[in-house]
């Protein structure tokens, strides 16, 4: 995704070739395999790759970029923002039409917001100043087929230093992309500047995970918005959080018995063959199913080996 975004919205003179893999035998791809993939591993990676159907360059952009790991939900408040009021909100779309010289908008129009900080945490809903009315100066715009975007400058009050976005902004609508990748177009695309700029004036504000309701008093805000329900945050690995009374559940005795069955198992295998089932299934499979692959994983862990040899000067290493 960000090889497409960078060409997309950076305006490179390259051109985007998709390529497919054309080995589909998971027999072929289980024997060559250094790492010791199971079959079953490999064939899940093969379908998803079919039922992507033909690449483009539209589908990855709707798709999306991955998923950040480290990026964890700590509150109900999804993200905080200033808003604006139905009035305001004309004025900016017609700032925008009138700039780009667009006759409409694209096919779904946002709610008009410059985000603050996505997944706050609660210090930061806490000290943001919910209610405070502040000027946004309207700077710059950006019109894709994919996505328009007004860029924002100078904050009033001196709030610049409260915004967590790299680049504020508004993003007006989008076509078939979701409204985040208004931010990954900033990263590449040149705004066209508007001058004189255009200042407006909103209200900062917090919404809510789930009702989409926008709060612009922090006594307002729900019953425990500051704690997330079971299982409403991840870690980087994806495990579960302990829960949200911040102390983890104490695991049952028959949970401790298999945990602990499974690491009698674990080490055993480490004491035994130092492998794992599937490495050493993976081993015995290679041993004479196709003479073919097995001379070419011969000759490449022979090549390998003698690269090893030669980046130690020929020297013999300390297990031999």
């Amino acid at each position: 995704f960000d090889y497409i975004a960078a060409l997309e919205f950076g305006a490179y003179p390259h051109f985007v070739i998709f390529v497919r893999m054309p080995e589909t035998s998971t027999h072929v791809l289980h024997s060559r395999g250094l790492h010791g993939v199971p079959k079953h591993r490999l064939q899940s990676f093969i379908t998803r790759i079919k039922q992507m159907k033909e690449p483009s360059v539209g589908r990855v952009l709707a798709a999306g970029p991955m998923k950040q790991r480290g990026l964890q939900a700590t509150t109900k408040v999804l993200y905080t923002g200033i808003f604006f009021d139905t009035t305001v909100k004309l004025q900016i779309e017609q700032v925008f039409k009138k700039n780009a010289r667009a006759d409409s908008l694209l096919r779904n129009v946002c709610n008009f917001h410059v985000t603050t900080m996505f997944l706050p945490k609660k210090e930061y809903v806490q000290s943001v100043g919910l209610g405070a009315e502040v000027s946004v100066e309207i700077t710059g715009f950006y019109a894709h087929r994919e996505v328009q975007i007004l860029t924002v400058g100078s904050i009033g009050n001196g709030f610049e230093a409260k915004v967590g976005n790299e680049v504020p902004h508004i993003t007006i609508s989008t076509q078939n992309v979701q409204p985040g990748i208004a931010n990954h177009a900033l990263k590449h695309c040149t705004p066209t500047a508007i001058n004189p700029p255009v200042v407006v004036n909103g209200v900062i504000g917090a919404f809510m995970r789930g009702s989409g309701d926008i709060v612009t008093d922090i006594k307002a805000l729900p019953n425990e918005w500051d704690v997330l329900p079971r299982g409403g945050r991840r870690s980087s690995r994806g495990s579960r959080s302990p829960s949200s009374s911040g102390r983890g559940r104490e695991p049952s005795a028959s949970r401790r018995s298999s945990s602990s069955g499974s690491g009698r198992r674990s080490r055993e295998v480490r004491q035994g063959s130092g492998r794992s089932p599937h490495r050493r299934e993976g081993a015995a499979r290679r041993g004479g199913d196709d003479s073919r692959i097995n001379a070419w994983a011969a000759a490449r862990r022979d090549a390998q080996r003698s690269n090893r040899e030669g980046d130690s000067g020929g020297m013999p290493s300390k297990q031999s």
